[in-house]
């Protein structure tokens, strides 16, 4: 339902808003004067001017003026009694007594109006609301004015809580008055009251000619005041004035219907309104609760008020303070200049009325009507796409012929689908507003749709099927149009261009392909394929075949961007691989010599190769380096030595030819680079035997080692902590070997 309200409104504004601009004409004219003089000193404490209705040129609207005048009363106090009599002190609570019951009335009668009893009003939103839900003619008034009548009410409920705050005060010192200082309290707070109560009197829900919600009263002020007489004489030393200025903007009918005129509904969008007064009437502080800026132009000073919300009626309120009389204001008033912005609907009317009096049914024209506007729209928007396309071909080097073959390709192949759900929503459509939905008796106007439509939400069902059966027979047939031009000025091109892609996307199919293979071949050699690897699975060959199927300029960009990445992927891991073999060898001897260094070497501490390659380099050296190394997570380990490995690694490399290692005065292991070694073994035990024999009998002691030194071998003795070991060490790599052993004897040792 808020759909079709919202495209009424579309369908209203588009190319139907009118700016008109009607400049203020000549002085306003006063129609009548209020006022009260609340103090009895013959001067009036409150005024209000009404002026007469100005019809704005060319609108609907009319404005009205009023100008509230508070006067601000300075007194000079001659004489204040510093005795209070009993005479004197018991009229004093007479008169106030009679001021506390009247404001009570007051007060209640006021605030029962204004929906504000039993419950706070804290600002102006809160203060309509309330007040909306009182009263019938109250819920009217927030619904034209909502900003003015809150405000209004709020300023109401401030002043109200003065003359409260005021009241207790009095009613303390009417207790307690006893010397001229309680005295001149006591008038001066009275007269705070009678300038409380003209403001009161002053507020539009008193007297304004839109509001007046509550009676005007004195309160019984007037009283008071007499009364307060008894304490002191004081004379009226001069006067300045707060100036309230209202003005109204109302509609005064003239909104036209189906069967009225032709012209159709004038409805304002939004306003902005200018308010001059003459700078020699010294106005100061010009303010509003609504959102006013204030320039100055000539010898005038201007109030401009903006507002965008669609309204039949507005109102401003904006305040001012002066020093002049009320009615040298009052004369200067003209009045105001006006911008609005209104809908001009007599095409959409005289529209609405052709196809109803054609189809007979209010709620089937209604649609049609947004449906035919809205295809005005899409057919502008088709039109704005071919010339679109056609810019940007030729911005590329292109031609127009290419455009429009660009712009044609976008129809929609399911035309007669579309075609047949159009017919189906008109028939539904139809039969609904002619047997589920009464006709209305009278159509309702353009302007008042919205409102009809909300009040009757069954109506909307048949106006919704009928602008979507017609708008689904214009694209059904705007998609026949476009491919039937499209097949019989570039069907061959169309054709060439359809086994193009087809072409590409089955390449794209074996690159896929050769990709996964580079994948799983590299990823068995623990290279780092991940980036390869997520484009494998995030590129279906399924969804290239389906893609396939329907070529459109979508699904051909799709099967290009697929296409390079896929062979960027395949080069890029190539690429790396090629850099990976011509580098292995460099990378080799860093890798050999941190091992040698560290037995351990870390993927991280590899800084001269990528960071990407880094475990793949120690997964293949720990392969080319036999089952002495191994790697665990990202580090490359020497697998744990044993003794027989150790004079294995020692024979192999040539350091010795071979060793005997005794541990605990028995054979632990023994191994020879010729046969098993057995005759050695048994030889090197009794040369150790006679050595240290040998030692003791030259008083040497034990001996802790000696060399025997051959023409090509070294026969070495060494005693460590719990083992002995005779080696048999190539000469020329004696040193080597000592070094050597020393490094790897803690295998023995363990």
């Amino acid at each position: 339902m808020r759909l079709i309200i919202a495209l009424v409104v579309l369908i209203l504004i588009f190319g139907c808003v009118e700016q008109k601009t009607i400049p203020g004409t000549a002085s306003e004219r006063i129609t009548n004067i209020q006022s009260q003089d609340l103090e009895g000193d013959g001067n009036f404490s409150y005024a209000i001017y009404d002026f007469a209705p100005v019809q704005i040129s060319g609108t609907t609207l009319t404005s009205q003026r009023e100008l509230f005048a508070i006067a601000n009363k300075q007194y000079a106090y001659a004489k204040v009694k510093e005795n209070i009599s009993d005479e004197d002190y018991n009229k004093l609570q007479k008169v106030f007594q009679d001021f506390e019951r009247q404001r009570t009335a007051a007060e209640f009668e006021c605030s029962k109006s204004l929906g504000l009893q039993g419950v706070v009003c804290i600002d102006a939103p809160t203060c309509s609301r309330l007040c909306s839900g009182s009263t019938p003619s109250c819920k009217e008034m927030a619904n034209n004015y909502e900003e003015a009548l809150g405000n209004s009410i709020r300023d109401y409920v401030q002043v109200d809580n003065e003359i409260k705050s005021v009241s207790t005060d009095l009613s303390i010192l009417v207790q307690t008055i006893q010397n001229g200082e309680q005295s001149r309290q006591y008038l001066e707070k009275a007269q705070t009251l009678a300038k409380d109560i003209a403001e009161l009197n002053a507020n539009p829900i008193y007297s304004g000619n839109e509001f007046g919600l509550c009676s005007s009263s004195d309160f019984g002020v007037p009283s008071l005041l007499q009364g307060a007489k008894a304490l002191g004489n004081y004379s009226l030393a001069g006067t300045t004035y707060h100036y309230r200025v209202i003005i109204t903007l109302k509609s005064n009918g003239g909104t036209g219907s189906l069967g009225g005129s032709q012209q159709g509904a004038q409805e304002v969008l939004g306003l902005n309104l200018y308010d001059k007064i003459a700078k020699a009437l010294d106005a100061k502080g010009i303010s509003s609760k609504s959102e006013i800026k204030t320039t100055t132009e000539g010898n005038d000073v201007v109030v401009r008020w903006s507002t965008k919300k669609p309204s039949k009626n507005y109102m401003l309120i904006y305040e001012f303070d002066s020093s002049q009389d009320p009615e040298k204001i009052a004369n200067s008033m003209k009045s105001p200049s006006v911008e609005i912005s209104t809908i001009n609907a007599s095409f959409v009317g005289a529209l609405l009325l052709a196809l109803n009096n054609l189809v007979k049914n209010y709620y089937i024209a209604l649609g049609l009507t947004i449906g035919l506007l809205m295809i005005f729209l899409l057919f502008v928007y088709a039109i704005a796409t071919i010339v679109i396309s056609i810019v940007g071909e030729k911005s590329r080097g292109g031609n127009a012929s290419a455009g429009i073959r660009k712009a044609l390709a976008k129809a929609n192949s399911k035309w007669f689908g579309d075609f047949g759900i159009g017919i189906l929503f008109l028939i539904i459509g139809f039969a609904l507003s002619s047997f589920w939905v009464e006709q209305p008796t009278s159509p309702p106007g353009i302007n008042e749709i919205p409102t009809f439509l909300l009040s009757n939400s069954t109506a909307t069902v048949p106006v919704i099927l009928a602008l979507a059966g017609i708008v689904m027979l214009y694209m059904s047939l705007e998609n026949f149009v476009k491919i039937t031009v499209s097949q019989k000025m570039y069907g061959s091109v169309i054709r060439q261009e359809k086994d193009k892609f087809v072409s590409k996307a089955e390449a794209l199919k074996e690159k896929i392909n050769e990709l996964k293979k580079l994948v799983e071949t590299d990823r068995l050699d623990n290279f780092d394929v991940s980036r390869e690897y997520d484009i494998v699975a995030s590129v279906s060959v399924d969804k290239i075949s389906e893609m396939a199927k329907s070529p459109n300029p979508r699904t051909n960009l799709m099967i290009e961007q697929e296409f390079a990445r896929v062979e960027n992927a395949i080069i890029s891991l190539n690429e790396r691989k090629k850099t990976a073999d011509e580098k292995w060898p460099e990378w080799k001897v860093v890798l050999g010599k941190m091992l040698q260094e560290r037995n351990e070497v870390f993927a991280d501490s590899l800084l001269s190769i990528p960071s990407s390659l880094r475990l793949w380099a120690l997964e293949r050296y720990a392969k080319e380096g036999g089952e002495a190394l191994t790697v665990e997570r990202n580090v490359l380990k020497k697998k744990p030595l044993t003794p027989d490995k150790v004079l294995e690694e020692m024979i192999e490399a040539e350091l010795i030819r071979g060793a005997v290692v005794l541990k605990n005065e028995k054979l632990f292991a023994s191994k020879f680079a010729d046969g098993s070694g057995t005759v050695v073994s048994a030889l090197t035990l009794k040369l150790r035997s006679y050595a240290q024999s040998l030692a003791r009998n030259i008083g040497e002691g034990n001996t802790s080692g000696f060399a025997a030194i051959g023409e090509k071998v070294v026969t070495l003795y060494i005693k460590g902590k719990n083992t002995e070991a005779v080696l048999f060490i190539v000469k020329d790599k004696y040193r080597e070997a000592v070094e050597k052993w020393k490094l790897k004897s803690a295998v023995f040792e363990g």
